[in-house]
C-alpha cells in the first residue's frame, strides 16, 4: 500500500503541476479561455488520467509498456482532430476517435476556449476522463500488488522501476 500510495502522490502532483504550468503559460502568452475553471480542471483530469495509464503500463509492463504509451499518445495525437477535422483523417484515425482520451479532452478544452459546444457532449468528456483516470488508478494497484507479491524485497521493487 505505501508503495502504491507513494506513486499516485507523486504522480498525481507531477501531473497537476504541470497542467498548471501548461495553462499559466498560454495565459502569460496571451491566451485567455472563456472558461478558466473548466479550462484548467479537463487539464488537470486529462494530465492525471494519462499519468496513471502510462505509470501502469510502466510497472507492470517495463520498457514495452513505456513504449505502448509512447504509441498511445502519437496515436492519440493523429486521431484526437485537435488540428483538423476528425472526417479529413483516415480510417485508422477515425476509428481511434472514439476511444482516445485526448480526443474527450479536446472537447472540454474547445468549450473552455469558446464556448458553443453542447453542455451533454462536455458532461460525456468529463465522465469519459474520470473513468479513464479510475480504471488507470485501478489497474495500477493491481500491477503493484501482483508485483509486490512476485517481488516482495522493496529494494527490487524500488531500483526495478526508479530508472
Amino acid at each position: 500500500r505505501g508503495w502504491y500510495l507513494s506513486k499516485v502522490t507523486i504522480g498525481a502532483g507531477v501531473a497537476t503541476a504541470m497542467a498548471l504550468i501548461m495553462g499559466v503559460i498560454m495565459q502569460g502568452v496571451g491566451f485567455h479561455p472563456a472558461n478558466p475553471v473548466r479550462f484548467y480542471a479537463i487539464l488537470i483530469l486529462y494530465a492525471n488520467a494519462m499519468m496513471f495509464l502510462n505509470l501502469f503500463l510502466a510497472i507492470s509492463l517495463g520498457n514495452i509498456g513505456r513504449f505502448i504509451g509512447m504509441a498511445i499518445m502519437i496515436l492519440s495525437l493523429g486521431s484526437a482532430g485537435g488540428t483538423f477535422p476528425i472526417e479529413t483523417s483516415p480510417g485508422l484515425y477515425q476509428a481511434l476517435h472514439q476511444v482516445v482520451p485526448m480526443a474527450y479532452s479536446l472537447t472540454t478544452i474547445r468549450s473552455a476556449i469558446a464556448g458553443g459546444i453542447t453542455e451533454s457532449s462536455v458532461t460525456a468528456s468529463y465522465i469519459y476522463m474520470t473513468v479513464t483516470l479510475m480504471i488507470s488508478l485501478s489497474l495500477l494497484a493491481f500491477a503493484m500488488s501482483y508485483r509486490a507479491k512476485h517481488q516482495p524485497d522493496p529494494a527490487k521493487l524500488a531500483g526495478a522501476h526508479s530508472h
